[in-house]
C-alpha cells in the first residue's frame, strides 16, 4: 500500500509540474474569452494538452513501478489518445459536423476491446450477473461516446465538467476499494486531475477545451469498464446525462452550441447569470438552475457539485446493496 501512496504522490507532482509549465507557455498563445465574467477576461485554453501528457507519463510510471502490465498501459493510453485527439481536432477545426465527436469518441473503446481489457458482464439488482460476450463490446462503444460527449456538454462554467468528472471517478474508485480492489488507473486519473482542477475552478485560469472535456469522459468510461462498476458510474453521471438528454431531445441529434443560435443563459449587468428565456432554447442544466432567479457563477457551480455528490452517493449505495 505504501507503494500506491508513492505512485499517487509521484503522479500528482508530475502532473503539477506539467500543468505549471503549460500555463507558462500557453498564457500568451492559446486564449479564450470567459463569457460569465463582468470584466472581459481571457483564459488559457486547451487544458486537455497538459492533462493528456500528465496521464500518459503517470501510466508509464505505473508500469515502471510494477502496478500495471504493458497491455493495460497500452490499451488505456490508446483509448485516452483517441478521446484527446478527437477533442483537439474539434478545437482546431470548429466547423466539423456535430456527429464527428460522438463517432470518434466511440472509437475510444476499441483499444480496450481489442486487447480484452474488459469483463463482458453486467451486475444488476439482487446480485444478478449477466454474461454479454457479444453485446457488451457494443455497449462499450455507445457508453464511451455518451460519457465523453455528456461531459463536454456540461463544460459551461468554470469547473463544472472537471469537478463532476472528478467526483464520478472518485466514487467509482471508492466502490472498487469497498469490494477489495485497488483502483490503480483511476487513482492515476484523480492525481492528474487535481492540478488542472486547481486551475480550472472558479475563477478559471485554464479552460478544458474539447480535448480536455472529451478525455475526461473517456476516463470515466475506462474507470467503469476496468473496475466493473458500471452501475455506480451511470448513477453518478446523472447530472451529465440529464443535461445531455434534454439537449438531444430538443435538437434530435448532436448540434454544436455555436451553431444552434440560442442563448441559454447570459451574464447580466448585476454580475449574475440570467436565464435568457428564449423560446425553443434547450432546457439544459444551467438554464434550469438559473430559471427561478439569477445566480452567481460560483453559486451555480456549488449547486452542480451538490447534484453530483448526491447522485454519486445514491449510485454507491445501490451498488453496495446489489
Amino acid at each position: 500500500m505504501s507503494m500506491v501512496y508513492l505512485l499517487v504522490v509521484a503522479a500528482l507532482a508530475m502532473s503539477s509540474l506539467v500543468h505549471f509549465l503549460y500555463f507558462l507557455i500557453a498564457r500568451d498563445r492559446f486564449l479564450a474569452r470567459d463569457v460569465f465574467k463582468p470584466v472581459e477576461t481571457s483564459v488559457v485554453d486547451w487544458g486537455g494538452i497538459p492533462l493528456y501528457l500528465s496521464v500518459l507519463l503517470s501510466l508509464i510510471l505505473s508500469h515502471v513501478f510494477g502496478f500495471l502490465d504493458l497491455p493495460t498501459v497500452l490499451g488505456v493510453s490508446l483509448s485516452l489518445s483517441i478521446g484527446f485527439l478527437s477533442g483537439l481536432v474539434d478545437d482546431i477545426l470548429p466547423s466539423l459536423p456535430g456527429y464527428f465527436k460522438p463517432l470518434t469518441t466511440a472509437l475510444a473503446a476499441v483499444p480496450l476491446i481489442l486487447l480484452g481489457l474488459y469483463t463482458p458482464q453486467l451486475r444488476i439488482f439482487d446480485g444478478y450477473v449477466y454474461n454479454l460476450p457479444i453485446i457488451y463490446p457494443l455497449l462499450m462503444l455507445g457508453g464511451f461516446a455518451i460519457s465523453a460527449n455528456a461531459v463536454n456538454m456540461l463544460d459551461v462554467i468554470n469547473g463544472s465538467a472537471l469537478i463532476g468528472s472528478f467526483i464520478v471517478v472518485y466514487i467509482a474508485s471508492l466502490a472498487a476499494v469497498l469490494v477489495g480492489s485497488t483502483p490503480i488507473i483511476p487513482l492515476v486519473f484523480l492525481s492528474c486531475i487535481v492540478p488542472l482542477a486547481y486551475l480550472n475552478m472558479y475563477p478559471a485560469r485554464i479552460f478544458l477545451g474539447n480535448s480536455g472535456a472529451l478525455m475526461l469522459g473517456v476516463m470515466i468510461g475506462v474507470s467503469a469498464v476496468l473496475l466493473d462498476v458500471e452501475t455506480v458510474v451511470i448513477f453518478s453521471m446523472y447530472p451529465f446525462l440529464v443535461n445531455g438528454l434534454f439537449y438531444l431531445i430538443r435538437f434530435r441529434g448532436f448540434l454544436e452550441r455555436r451553431r444552434h443560435g440560442y442563448r441559454v443563459a447570459a451574464l447580466g449587468n448585476d454580475g449574475l447569470i440570467h436565464d435568457m428565456c428564449e423560446e425553443g432554447a434547450p432546457l439544459v442544466l444551467l438554464k434550469y438552475l438559473v430559471a427561478s432567479k439569477p445566480k452567481s457563477e460560483l453559486r451555480v457551480l456549488y449547486e452542480i457539485i451538490l447534484l453530483f455528490i448526491f447522485s454519486s452517493l445514491v449510485g454507491l449505495a445501490i451498488y453496495l446493496v446489489m
